[in-house]
């Protein structure tokens, strides 16, 4: 069985994409006992990630409560959730109900260079989830970071995650959201996005990724899907799932 859900593939332009924000209709509910399992369970995964060394934090994230194919373009719409109810209830099993999911939203960015190379890094050993697999740029929507003048962008949080990771500039409205895919091993949505970017694959090399990434791969375009087909074991599986969304559809509208 795959470990990855395509739910939505396209190429998608900022202004083609809807965006709608309410913590009513679309956050995750959690009853009494599930609240008090989370404060348990979170707990001991504090305490384990010292033990490992591993970075673990809380922070505030835009959940995925729905989304539509519309008129050629997308509406995605959000609620709230955290980095907490995520770690804590991803493995409470399959018999969870939808609403009672964390779903925060993570992004990837598949940038493409100026001379056709694609980078591919490894997370560190470090993180929380995926340590030492294959994966490009991105993180998850925080709240405190993507809300612009009271509204949720998640082409911000692509770009933000991008300058941060690398320390190059990127404008939102060069980017396309190219898929949604669903972690069916860590459950919640990655929202990848597609880039090309006026640097090198050398100037690339020479910026400030290695805070986040322990090494960077560049490969080419057009054998980008060979490429993820081989190490498919040591990819996450989101990445995998945008990289057969990209294929599929090309680099050109």
């Amino acid at each position: 069985m795959s470990t990855y859900t395509i739910l939505a593939r396209g190429l998608y332009s900022h202004s083609q994409v809807e965006q709608d924000f309410n913590a009513d209709s679309w956050g995750a509910m959690h009853d009494a006992a599930t609240q008090a399992a989370i404060t348990e369970r979170w707990g001991q995964m504090l305490e384990r990630a010292e033990e490992l060394g591993r970075s673990l934090y809380d922070t505030p994230l835009y959940r995925l409560g729905a989304f539509e194919e519309k008129d050629g373009g997308l509406v995605l719409s959000y609620g709230l959730t955290s980095y907490r109810a995520y770690a804590t209830t991803r493995d409470l099993g399959p018999k969870r109900l939808h609403h009672h999911n964390a779903d925060p939203i993570g992004t990837a960015l598949l940038a493409i260079t100026v001379d056709g190379l694609v980078p591919i890094g490894r997370r560190s050993q470090s993180a929380e989830v995926n340590p030492g697999r294959f994966f490009t740029f991105g993180g998850f929507f925080d709240v405190n970071e993507d809300t612009q003048q009271g509204k949720p962008d998640v082409f911000n949080c692509a770009a933000r995650e991008w300058t941060e990771e690398t320390g190059l500039a990127i404008n939102r409205e060069q980017m396309d959201l190219l898929s949604i895919v669903y972690d069916r091993r860590h459950p919640h949505p990655e929202i990848a996005f597609m880039v090309m970017i006026p640097e090198t694959a050398d100037e690339l090399r020479d910026a400030n990724w290695r805070a986040e990434l322990s090494d960077l791969t560049f490969v080419p375009v057009g054998e980008l899907q060979a490429f993820a087909a081989k190490h498919a074991h040591e990819f996450t599986d989101t990445l995998l799932g945008a990289i057969e969304a990209f294929s599929s559809i090309g680099r050109d509208k």
